[in-house]
């Protein structure tokens, strides 16, 4: 029996899961939970742990020194890693016990029909999901996108 809920500070947990969070007061509070026997799991979805590389098109997306040092001190403090990506979960193997579990995407609200033509008029069928700010990066295939919708 699992019982999934918002931290509420009065009550007793065995596992204690930090979304994506891992700012200086999340170290600290995972470390005290451990003090006191709670299992933490840190839970990622941005590989902090490489080093950044490539064109940031904007203030903030390129992760910053302070970010590094703390997803790597919340992974080295965590019982386990839940990644967001494989290569995430390579990337964190060294830390703590790492699974893969893929971002979930509702697939009910995906087209049915598989997109094998352009649509009529003329553009590609494109899905996109996931922060507006990083659809720059699509920009970097965009003539490979556009030479395979004229096959």
């Amino acid at each position: 029996d699992v019982i999934y809920e918002w931290y509420r500070p009065w009550r007793k947990y065995h596992v204690v899961v930090f979304v994506k969070s891992f700012s200086a007061e999340c170290i600290e509070f995972s470390q005290y939970l451990k003090n006191k026997g709670v299992k933490v799991i840190f839970d990622i979805n941005v590989d902090y742990f490489s080093t950044p590389y490539g064109s940031f098109f904007y203030q903030g997306m390129e992760p910053s020194g302070q970010q590094i040092a703390n997803a790597k001190q919340m992974a080295s403090l965590a019982d386990g890693i839940i990644a967001a990506s494989e290569h995430i979960a390579e990337k964190c193997r060294e830390y703590a016990s790492v699974r893969w579990i893929p971002d979930n995407i509702k697939t009910s609200i995906l087209p049915q029909k598989q997109a094998d033509s352009l649509s009529p008029n003329g553009k590609i069928r494109f899905l996109w999901s996931g922060m507006p700010q990083k659809l720059a990066d699509l920009l970097l295939i965009e003539k490979l996108l556009l030479e395979s919708s004229a096959k």
